[in-house]
């Protein structure tokens, strides 16, 4: 809206004489055109890393044959977080693997010890 000097009417931006009193009005400040361009560039897009079929078997047949030392391996040189996940799966996995297998063998010759003596 343009405001009269004259008069203090407010006109309508397409108005070039006031329409109360007929003074000539100032023209308009022109609106910034927006362009696109700001200036600010987004960063590039970086495809997470992915692991393929053969990384995953081989992170798995470390695992398998390194108990323990194996998924701490793959925790800490895998690229891909989903990799890094199954190892931590998989060491907590063989630690209670471990505990159970001592368990049951404890009880195991426990019950074998008492057998002999009867």
């Amino acid at each position: 809206m343009k405001l009269c000097p004259n008069c203090g009417t407010q006109n309508a931006d397409q108005y070039a004489q006031c329409v109360s009193c007929g003074t000539v009005l100032p023209a308009a400040a022109p609106q910034p055109v927006y362009s696109g361009t700001s200036g600010y560039i987004p960063p590039a897009y970086q495809a997470p890393p992915v692991t393929t079929m053969g990384s995953w078997f081989l992170w798995t047949l470390l695992c398998s044959f390194l108990p323990i030392i194996g998924p701490i391996i793959m925790m800490k040189s895998a690229s891909d977080p989903s990799a890094q996940n199954f190892g931590k799966a998989m060491l907590i996995w063989q630690i209670i693997g471990i505990v159970l297998g001592i368990i049951s063998v404890v009880m195991f010759s426990g019950m074998i010890y008492g057998l002999r003596n009867y």
